[in-house]
């Protein structure tokens, strides 16, 4: 099984090549052809998508695993936001040099594992599984294998991802399988980049009477 998509190989390629010092990528033309650029409009972004899952559930002291966290930049923003238990990044060797550069740059302690590595995330147990625009660039094969393997031992999941039709339906009927309580629906244009994206969202549990998600009906009403 693969778990890198053609256009994915060739992007490694050409990272492969680029050095991986923090003030030596942030400014390389080959980076930045696929991440929102520049990095003060990144976290932007990141800080939008961050405040609308918050608003989504309630997150707090967890076990965070992110699958694609691209070169780290979520991961830095979440920090700014909440109290992290622990963070891990699964990711291609070749990202996973960028992130960790830039986390270490910015002094954040995280967990790196590699796509070739992947199974050994599947007897842990995360409070919140988050994956932004990556899960559509998989082999179908190896995202399939991700989800059926992590989502059973996570409380709660955020998913930013094409709204296309097939991955649509996938989507959902993974998120229906393992969460009680669930919101689809399109990113709001003000919040993100990404249009023609949806937002994935399930969780287990509530962890208190005031959170979110409290009613399936209520919640997906609220999201559209």
């Amino acid at each position: 099984m693969t778990n890198l998509s053609k256009d994915w190989e060739d992007i490694n390629k050409k990272l492969d090549k680029a050095s991986s010092k923090y003030e030596d990528f942030i400014k390389n033309d080959d980076f930045k052809q696929f991440v929102v650029w520049p990095i003060n409009f990144n976290s932007y972004i990141m800080h939008n998508e961050i405040i609308l899952m918050l608003s989504l559930m309630d997150i707090g002291n967890d076990d965070i695993l992110e699958i694609g966290g691209c070169f780290g930049n979520f991961c830095r923003c979440l920090h700014d936001r909440v109290k992290v238990k622990s963070y891990t990044i699964l990711d291609t060797k070749s990202m996973l040099r960028f992130s960790k550069s830039f986390l270490d740059h910015y002094d954040i302690l995280c967990n790196f594992v590699s796509d070739d590595n992947y199974k050994s995330l599947f007897d842990r147990k995360f409070g919140l599984l988050v994956a932004n625009v990556c899960l559509s660039e998989m082999p179908r094969e190896y995202s399939d294998d991700l989800l059926d393997n992590l989502l059973p031992n996570c409380n709660s999941v955020f998913i930013i991802d094409s709204k296309k039709e097939i991955l649509s339906n996938w989507l959902e009927e993974k998120i229906r399988k393992n969460f009680m309580y669930v919101c689809f629906s399109d990113i709001p244009n003000q919040l993100s980049t990404q249009k023609n994206h949806r937002v994935y969202t399930g969780v287990k549990v509530p962890r208190t009477e005031e959170g979110r998600f409290r009613l399936d009906l209520e919640v997906e009403e609220q999201c559209v």
